[in-house]
Order: C-alpha cells, then structure tokens, then sequence
C-alpha cells in the first residue's frame, strides 16, 4: 500500500466525508479539525481514523519545552492529531532522550 507522510484535514465541516474518501491508513500522520460544534461528527472522524490504525495517544502532541526544559505536549486548538504506532513509540523514545540529555545534570560535553 503507498504511503504519504501527512494529512491535514480542514475542510468547513465535511471532514467525515473527506476522511471516508480516502484510506487513512495509508498517511503517517493526520490532523483534522475537530471543533466541537457538530460531535458526532467529530466522533465518526475520530472512528474512521483510529479504525484504520492509528493512535490519538493525546489530545494533541508535539515538543515544546516548559519553564523547567521538559518536553510538553503541544495543543493545536480544535485539531486532533493522530500517528502510526512506530510514530507514536518514536516520539515518546525522543522525549525522553531530550529530558535526559537535556536537563543541567546531564549536559554534553564533548
């Protein structure tokens, strides 16, 4: 099956129809707008996506850094942000390397 890296889906309230139109499982990574104003809509985006294998381990996700250094995650208002496993497994591994190598106890030094 072809792959492509990422989806971003915001399309004015039809992103259940978009999603259904295609096969989720074939991105990596998908954003969609999901605002609240229509949830079962939301929901069946949501259905259709995490269906087809992929994971919303929390309301959003990313990296950034808190006032302590320590990697956050990120809210992207309205979206939700869904990943493959690997993905998902790959940034967790990530954050923990940064919170580790990055905290003043554990500084690089060449």
């Amino acid at each position: 099956m072809p792959s492509v890296a990422f989806m971003s889906l915001d399309v004015e309230g039809a992103e259940h129809k978009v999603i259904s139109s295609v096969n989720p499982a074939a991105f990596q990574v998908i954003i969609v707008e999901l605002d609240g104003h229509d949830m079962i809509k939301d929901f069946e985006v949501h259905k259709v996506i995490t269906h087809a294998g992929l994971m919303q381990p929390f309301k959003s996700m990313g990296c950034s850094e808190n006032q302590d250094r320590n990697p956050t995650a990120v809210n992207i208002a309205r979206s939700g942000i869904y990943m493959k496993e690997t993905l998902v497994t790959d940034y967790v591994k990530a954050a923990l390397w940064f919170n580790l190598f990055s905290s003043p106890d554990h500084a690089y030094e060449p």
